[in-house]
């Protein structure tokens, strides 16, 4: 679980506040707000990235600033909006970077390792991709290689920057499932996105940010409707 205390995000300005919110482990989480008003920044703040300007962010029981670069890499995975990986691997060798926080000194994978790599690349059932380079693959197909390696960190929070923004509406369709499919692993999903209505038929619960007030809105699944997203986050 991810609670928020008296948290404010920004950077010298106040972008916005969260009185108190938990972010609960098996759910996925829409983050909806117009551009420029705080989504990147609340991803990069949850990361460790960026520092809150005031209050208390925990994940699990431990505070966020008492961790290390280690610890969270281990908790916690991140997928950017576009993936530009090298030209020269395969699939199966982008994958498998996700294990890097786990490796020893040498930097070689163990059967655990291995057993990881597979087990999400079933999930997200991308085998067929496995010995093509990434070049060779379309848009929808990198960005559910680059989900892939996020899941095979095995971390139990995993953040994506609008991860459908390049991709047509089948692919936006498709890597939705594929974040309830990871969300089911008792994992903590929360991409920001604009499509609205994805986000409605999708996600567990809506993080919308009101430029208004400045502050934070958790909406549970069934809460709010297209009209109320964007009453609160496009006023």
């Amino acid at each position: 679980m991810i609670q928020l205390r008296s948290v404010v995000i920004g950077y010298e300005e106040v972008l916005f506040r969260i009185e108190n919110m938990k972010l609960e482990k098996g759910n996925t989480y829409a983050l909806i707000g117009a551009n420029g008003k705080g989504k990147s920044t609340f991803i990069k703040t949850l990361l460790g990235e960026i520092p809150s300007l005031q209050g208390e962010i925990l994940i699990g029981d431990t505070d966020l600033k008492d961790l290390s670069q280690q610890s969270l890499a281990k908790l916690c995975a991140f997928v950017p909006s576009k993936c530009n990986p090298p030209a020269y691997m395969t699939a199966h060798e982008y994958v498998a970077l996700g294990r890097t926080p786990f490796l020893n000194r040498f930097g070689s994978l163990k059967e655990n390792d291995r057993v990881e790599i597979e087990k999400s690349m079933d999930l997200l059932e991308i085998q067929a991709f496995r010995s093509r380079f990434m070049d060779h693959l379309s848009d929808g197909e990198r960005q559910l290689i680059a989900i892939a390696k996020a899941h095979t960190q095995n971390g139990e929070y995993v953040f994506l920057d609008e991860p459908t923004a390049f991709l047509d509406y089948a692919n936006k369709r498709k890597v939705n499932h594929f974040l309830n499919k990871i969300k089911e692993q008792n994992a903590c999903v929360i991409y920001s996105t604009h499509d609205l209505e994805l986000a409605l038929q999708f996600a567990d619960s809506l993080l919308c940010l009101a430029p208004k007030n400045k502050q934070l809105h958790l909406f549970e699944k069934g809460e709010a409707d297209l009209a109320k997203l964007i009453e609160t986050c496009f006023p």
